[in-house]
């Protein structure tokens, strides 16, 4: 049995695979044909409504309760004893205790479900109680294992394939093995339990899980297995980046009887084996197939993308978020950060494994065969919640069946009724329907045939799809099982009586091949949902900026995801155990469950993902030290050098810093191209050296930390000052240590000279402030002058009683200010100015909750904006949502614009819908947009551009011609009613920045101004990363890089992803970033070598001997060549220019947006 320590740190990344077309298919003997992908779906009846029943359970992996609450059934009770105060990075550095009640405990024990032999369950199941639903939110996902797994055995209609959180690794036919995602490493006892049991009974039957003896194989969740949501996928405000985390994670495997043999699941030309996932919060994924030049891989990959979502919403409506939120790409993660299976959010932050956001607000059609979606071999995209679009005449339109651009064959439709059943046929512990009797089932039968009939007239194809199922549900499966059972016979039984409906079990994939093999002519549709909302003045435009700090700490996280893969591929030290880097993908993708990076969980469990993030970076700490170790430490036997990070650097404290009077600080660069960086460190001192490692002395100065931050941490050590220096041209994928040595006071060099002057800039930029009012006047930027005033408004929230429409309040989803228009939160501004040799800057102080620093570096072009909303106060008895406003010149004929998860940007235009006409009810919460990485103003006229650039996921908008505003904080007085029971009254401090670019459109050198922000957000996204050693224990200031070339990759390719795959192989994603027509030179495509570009493996200046690369599916689950796309009959389409997938030589081309994925062998 697993430990229970063991066990409590998986369920942290806990994920039900039992969805998402996922399931187990059980050994059998190799005696009859087997079946595979759409060929093993139910057969449809021509001429007749077909409809396809869709057991599956929305189960939210932390929202009113945490992660192991909701699997164990216990309550949400928790401490936090002493909890650290620092900022962006929440319980860094503290631990969160859990404390059960005697309350808890009883929900536990009512909710642990067991099943005998016979299927019956034991009568614990049934001692539901319903107060405990009213104030705990009773759910038990153990018990929903349980029962489910039991019943799919039972009924080949339901399981065929059986459905399981497992799925089949074929590795050899003699040696079939069930590999376990990592998620689910918590039940691994009970499921190799259930494997024997299948194994057993198939050799006494062969009818279990298929008829004939027969399983066939299909990558569809089986028929009637139901679809888990919640605890398999991703989150919100993370970006692309982050989504693309999860993609290494190793797994688990059970081995069975060598006489079983497996059959694989998966759509027509798969990969011969699946793979586990690589991040918990993602389900498991087909392997690659065997091929010369790559490794067999047996941790197995998933082949389907879209059937995930670790930390976000699934991409699948019915898979989905219980309250509409849409995480999309474009509510908060980068795509860098987003798990890229099949996903996106930040690219960035994106696991790139099987996340894909909802709705998808995946804009301009022609950049959509380039984007992550198209790649992930995503077929079908729904969304729930009808009420979203407005019971208008749009919401008919909209529940028309939608293909997303000319070539990217998204099929996209709206579910009928949300993602629940239909009102009277919820059979669950949650659930107070009455079963289906003999007295009864006329009267069920007739409600089942209006409901289906009715639905059948929004829909332009012979097929329709009911979801069965709801939050939580199928914890007591066999009730659920029967009465589905019972209804399909009965309504098909009437078919001899004239009926023309047919129902069958089915699965989200099969349902879109029916409607595929329809053919019906589909719209196109190029903008996006936001914003949405249910009720006239109920816009869920709020939850873009709530919880700050824990959005922050989500980009943090995957920042350092990112650097721990790459030193992790170019050293190995993660080969033989991968747990330390396994625990920050699975942290990482918990964090992007849509109810945690949203901001829209509870308090507790909020600081429940946070600890759980917190100890994650810091196990891949250990990790990154034994990697550098590892680099420069010929003698392995030797001492372990430190290389300690500072998690508290975004409150101006570092302990190695502050205590030392010599050390090294190391500077990692996680870009592919040469960074240079300025460094910023907390210290004690009055006078620093710095030396680079040729021990060249470098140009510092101390800057005063700003006191309002100073106070925000008291401690014994009074850090009242930062050292900055310059570290120019740190290698790509490498790094550089600079000593940094106390010395005596003598003329004091490099302090900052204070005064009261108005300007301050460089050769590229100047920022003039008001004398009077202490305000932001003036930026001039290459001679160009833009005048703009900068300030801190704030929006009072509307209290209201919920129930009717104007009476809904402002809550943690929804942004109702009282009035449109915002209240300074000060006229004026006291000011300090601070100038010396590397950066000058402006202390501005607002009130004693607000204050902010402008900056400007010597040789940057940029302004930087470091804003601090310390705990706002609720004198006036409502809430207050503070922004940061910036009212400029420019004519922006009411457009502006905001990018999609970090990548392409997106036309807005106040008060208006390009797909229907609107009618405005809310001015400003009404046009409120996600912004991930940017928002800008042009005007035309002048081709000029304004753009602010951000630090986390924020709601922005153009209230007004010539304005931007970023909602930087939220603390509310009452609660909105959709669900969280709780107000947000968000205490916590935060502390950020804001990056203004600004000037011709054009730019200047060649450079266009999209060009510049696009390079910057890069910067700021994956920042060089610091390590501290005690000069005692490492005397050399080293450096190292790890691409071959010192130039890194065309400036206009990124490194998206490097990280570990399997034996002397690494996967490869690259991803050139700029869009078609922003650049007259970089929006051409881009060539790479990756033979002479990469220098992957432990001596990083050496040549790497690369043997072979292979193109896969983004998220690394199928070879490229396998995929076989639906073509979809579209009406009004552009063509498209044809993107190159070739390999020529190891040669690679990248075109504008384009995203590519290798799996490079090397030795």
């Amino acid at each position: 049995m697993i430990g229970s320590q063991s066990r409590d740190r998986v369920l942290l990344a806990l994920l039900l695979v039992l969805s998402l077309e996922g399931r187990l298919v059980a050994p059998f003997p190799n005696t009859a044909p087997e079946t595979c992908g759409y060929q093993s779906c139910h057969k449809t009846s021509p001429g007749m409504l077909n409809v396809h029943i869709i057991p599956h359970s929305h189960d939210d992996v932390g929202w009113l309760k945490t992660v192991s609450q909701y699997y164990y059934g216990g309550g949400t009770s928790l401490i936090t004893p002493d909890q650290d105060s620092n900022i962006d990075l929440l319980v860094i550095g503290s631990l969160l205790y859990c404390k059960i009640s005697t309350s808890d405990h009883a929900a536990t024990e009512v909710g642990t479900a067991f099943i005998h032999g016979d299927g019956e369950t034991t009568s614990r199941i049934k001692e539901y109680n319903k107060e405990e639903e009213t104030h705990l939110q009773y759910a038990n996902v153990s018990a929903i294992l349980d029962t489910t797994f039991q019943e799919l055995k039972k009924n080949p209609d339901r399981s065929r394939p059986l459905v399981s959180f497992l799925r089949t690794c074929t590795g050899r036919t003699t040696h079939p093995l069930y590999c376990l995602d990592r998620s689910t490493v918590h039940v691994f006892e009970a499921v190799r339990d259930e494997c024997t049991s299948i194994h057993s009974a198939k050799e006494n039957s062969a009818s279990i899980g298929s008829r004939d003896g027969h399983y066939p194989s299909n990558l569809h969740a089986p028929m009637g297995s139901p679809c888990f949501s919640h605890w398999t996928r991703p989150g919100s405000s993370g970006g692309y980046l982050t989504r693309a985390i999860c993609l290494t994670l190793s797994l688990s495997t059970i081995t069975i009887p060598p006489t079983a043999t497996l059959t694989l699941p998966g759509l027509p030309h798969v990969p011969p084996r699946l793979t586990l996932p690589e991040h918990s919060s993602v389900p498991p994924r087909l392997t690659l197939p065997e091929h010369p030049s790559v490794h067999r891989d047996s941790r197995c990959r998933n082949i389907l993308p879209f059937h995930r979502d670790s930390r976000c919403r699934n991409i699948l409506p019915f898979h989905r978020y219980s309250r509409c939120r849409n995480i999309l790409p474009s509510t908060a993660t980068h795509v860098a950060g987003t798990s890229f299976r099949s996903t996106v959010t930040h690219v960035a932050g994106t696991s790139f494994r099987s996340t894909a956001t909802h709705v998808v607000c995946w804009g301009k059609k022609e950049l959509l065969a380039k984007s992550p979606r198209s790649q992930l071999c995503l077929k079908v995209v729904c969304w729930g919640k009808k009420e979203l679009l407005a019971k208008s005449p749009r919401s008919q339109l909209c529940l028309k069946v939608v293909c997303w651009g000319p070539s990217a064959d998204l099929f996209s439709g709206l579910l009928y009724n949300d993602y629940g059943p239909p009102s009277g046929f919820c059979w669950d512990l949650r659930c107070y329907d009455a079963e289906i009797s003999s007295q009864n089932a006329n009267d069920k039968v007739r409600a089942f045939l209006n409901f289906v009939n009715t639905q059948s007239k929004f829909y332009n194809t012979d097929n329709v799809l009911v979801t069965m199922g709801s939050d939580f549900t199928y914890m007591n499966a066999t009730l659920y099982y029967t009465n589905l059972d019972r209804l399909i016979d009965l309504v098909n039984a009437e078919q001899t009586n004239g009926s023309n409906v047919h129902l069958i079990y089915s699965t989200p994939s099969c349902y879109l091949k029916a409607v595929h093999d329809s053919n019906p002519a589909l719209t196109t549709k190029t903008d996006d949902f936001f914003p949405y909302a249910n009720e006239a003045h109920a816009y869920w435009t709020g939850y873009y900026t709530s919880r700050p700090t824990l959005k922050r700490f989500e980009r943090v996280g995957n920042n350092f995801l990112q650097v721990c893969k790459q030193l992790s591929a170019m050293t190995g030290v993660a080969d033989k155990d991968s747990s330390k880097l396994d625990a920050l993908r699975e942290a990482m993708g918990i964090v992007q469950h849509h109810d945690a990076i949203t901001g829209t969980e509870k308090l507790a469990v909020a600081k429940d993902y946070a600890k759980s993030l917190s100890s994650a970076v810091q196990a891949c700490g250990d990790l990154s030290q034994q990697a550098i170790n590892k680099l420069l430490i010929a003698d392995q036997n030797a001492p372990t050098v430190e290389f300690k990070s500072c998690p508290l650097l975004n409150i101006s404290r570092c302990e190695p810093s502050e205590i030392e009077d010599d050390f090294l600080a190391t500077v990692y660069n996680p870009l592919a191209r040469p960074v240079s960086h300025y460094v910023r460190i907390p210290v004690t001192g009055e006078q620093y050296v710095v030396t680079d490692p040729s021990g060249t002395s470098l140009v510092v100065q101390l800057v005063p930390v700003p006191e309002p931050v100073h106070s925000l941490e008291k401690s014994s050590v009074l850090v009242k000052t930062e050292l900055i220096f310059h570290a120019v041209d740190l290698p790509p994928l490498g790094f550089r240590s600079y000593r940094v040595s106390r010395t005596t006071p003598t003329s004091r060099p490099g302090t900052s000279l204070q005064s009261s002057d108005t300007t301050i800039g460089n050769q590229n930029v100047t920022v003039e402030i008001n004398e009077t009012t202490g305000l932001l006047k003036k930026i001039t930027v290459d001679g160009v002058e833009i005048q703009v005033e900068q300030n801190f408004h704030f929006y009072r929230a509307y209290s209201g009683s919920n129930g009717a429409s104007n009476r809904r309040s402002d809550g943690a989803y929804v942004f109702r200010p009282q009035v449109d228009e915002a209240t300074p939160i000060a006229n004026s501004a006291n000011y300090t100015t601070y100038k010396g040799d590397l950066v000058e800057e402006i202390h501005q102080v607002f009130s004693d909750w607000t204050s902010q620093v402008i900056r400007v570096y010597k040789e940057e072009s940029h302004v930087e904006f470091e804003w601090l909303i310390n705990t706002i106060p609720l004198t006036s008895g409502t809430g207050i949502e503070p922004v940061s406003r910036f009212v400029t010149d420019l004519s922006s004929d009411r457009l502006f614009y905001t990018d999609s998860n970090g990548r392409e940007l997106l036309e807005r235009r106040r008060d208006y819908r390009p797909s229907w006409n609107l009618t405005v009810t809310e001015p400003v919460s009404g046009n409120y947009y996600p912004v991930t990485s940017r928002i800008l103003i042009r005007d035309p006229n002048q081709g000029l551009e304004f753009a602010v650039l951000n630090d986390r996921a924020q709601g922005g908008s153009s209230v007004k011609d010539g304005q931007i505003e970023l909602m930087v904080h939220r603390r509310l007085k009452v609660d909105d009613g959709f669900g969280v029971a709780e107000v947000l009254d968000d205490m916590e401090p935060a502390r950020g920045h804001h990056y203004v670019v600004a000037g011709r459109v054009d730019g200047d050198n060649g450079t266009s101004l999209a060009a510049r922000e696009r390079g910057l957000a890069q910067r700021k996204l994956l920042s060089p990363w610091l390590f501290f050693t005690p000069a005692s224990q490492w005397s050399p200031a080293p450096w190292c890089s790890g691409l071959k070339s010192s130039l890194g990759l065309p400036s206009n390719v990124h490194l998206l992803t490097l990280e570990p795959w399997k034996d002397q192989a690494v996967l490869l994603r690259l991803e050139h970033f700029l869009e078609k027509n922003e650049d007259p030179i970089l929006s051409s495509d881009a060539d790479v070598n990756i033979k002479n570009y990469s220098s992957l493996k432990q001596e990083l200046l050496a040549p790497l001997t690369v043997l072979s690369v292979n193109e896969t599916t983004l998220d690394g689950s199928q070879w490229l060549s396998e995929v076989d796309r639906l073509q979809w009959n579209v009406t009004g389409t552009e063509e498209r220019t044809p993107i190159s997938h070739r390999i020529n030589n190891f040669t690679i081309t990248l075109s504008p947006m384009q995203i590519r994925t290798f799996i490079v062998g090397y030795y």
